[in-house]
C-alpha cells in the first residue's frame, strides 16, 4: 500500500531510512530553517562504515525531492 507523505520531517526520515534502514525515527533530530536542513543522527549510526556514502545520497535527496532546500 501506498501513502502520499504529506509532513515535510516524515518526508526527509523515509529520505534518510531509504539509506540507513536500521534507523528510527524518533532517534532523529531534524530541523530545518529557511533553505537549510541540519540532522542529528544517534551515536549507533557512527558505527556503519557506509556512512559516509549515505550521507552524500541523503543529501543529493532532500536537495532533490524538499522544496526551498538549496546546496
Amino acid at each position: 500500500m501506498k501513502k502520499k507523505i504529506t509532513d515535510e520531517n516524515e518526508r526527509i526520515y523515509e529520505l534518510i531510512k531509504r539509506r540507513i534502514p536500521k534507523i528510527e525515527f524518533d532517534k532523529i533530530k531534524i530541523t530545518k530553517e529557511e533553505n537549510m536542513v541540519a540532522i542529528s543522527l544517534p551515536k549507533e549510526v557512527y558505527f556503519d562504515q557506509n556512512l559516509p556514502i549515505a550521507k552524500i545520497g541523503i543529501a543529493s535527496e532532500i536537495q532533490e525531492y524538499i522544496a526551498g532546500v538549496e546546496v
